[in-house]
C-alpha cells in the first residue's frame, strides 16, 4: 500500500509497473494521476503470486526460494511492450489495457489438465517423422547471475551431430 523505493526490486511485477510508469514519465508531483493509469489492485495480486515462497527444483530441498524473480537488465531501446512482454516472461505473466489503464496478471497454475494418449487418439492416425537438425553450434547470451548481471556468452557445440551430418 504505501510507495517507497528500494534498490534491487526482483519481483517481475514490480519492475513492469516502474517500467511502465517511467514510459509515461514519471514525475512525484503528477504521481497520482500517473497511479490512476494502472491497475494497482491486479498489479499487488499478481506480485503476491510472484513473492510466493516455494521449495527449490534443484537444490537441497530445505530453504526456500521467492517464486517468480526477475533477474536482468533493461539495457537496449526497445518499445514498451516488447519491454514488458520480456519481463512478464520469466513469470508466467500477461498484460492487458482494461479502458487504458494497464492492468498485470499471472497464470498461478501452469499444470496439464488433459493428456495424449492411447484411448484419446483415433487408431493408426499417428505418424511420427524425425525432425530435421537445424543447427549444431549455439551462442547464448545472457545476464549471470554469478557476475552480478553482467552480460556473459555460453558456447555449445554438438561434434557428434556435426561428424554425423558432415
Amino acid at each position: 500500500g504505501s510507495r517507497t523505493p528500494v534498490p534491487g526490486l526482483v519481483n517481475p511485477f514490480w519492475v513492469a509497473t516502474n517500467t511502465f510508469l517511467r514510459a509515461i514519465g514519471f514525475d512525484k508531483d503528477t504521481l497520482t494521476n500517473q497511479l490512476a493509469q494502472i491497475v494497482v489492485a491486479d498489479i499487488i495480486a499478481a506480485a503476491t503470486v510472484a513473492d510466493t515462497l516455494v521449495t527449490p527444483l534443484i537444490g537441497p530441498a530445505t530453504p526456500t526460494e521467492i517464486q517468480f524473480e526477475f533477474q536482468g537488465t533493461l539495457g537496449e531501446f526497445k518499445p514498451f511492450r516488447d519491454w514488458l512482454t520480456e519481463i512478464l516472461s520469466c513469470c508466467l505473466g500477461y498484460f492487458t489495457f482494461d479502458f487504458g489503464r494497464l492492468s498485470l496478471g499471472c497464470r498461478s497454475n501452469a499444470s496439464a489438465t488433459d493428456s495424449f494418449t492411447i484411448g484419446s487418439m483415433l487408431y493408426q492416425s499417428l505418424s511420427i517423422t524425425p525432425t530435421d537438425a537445424s543447427f549444431e553450434h549455439l551462442k547464448i547470451d545472457f545476464a549471470n547471475l554469478d557476475l552480478q548481471y553482467q552480460m556473459d556468452l555460453a558456447e555449445y557445440q554438438d561434434k557428434d551431430h556435426a561428424a554425423y551430418f558432415g
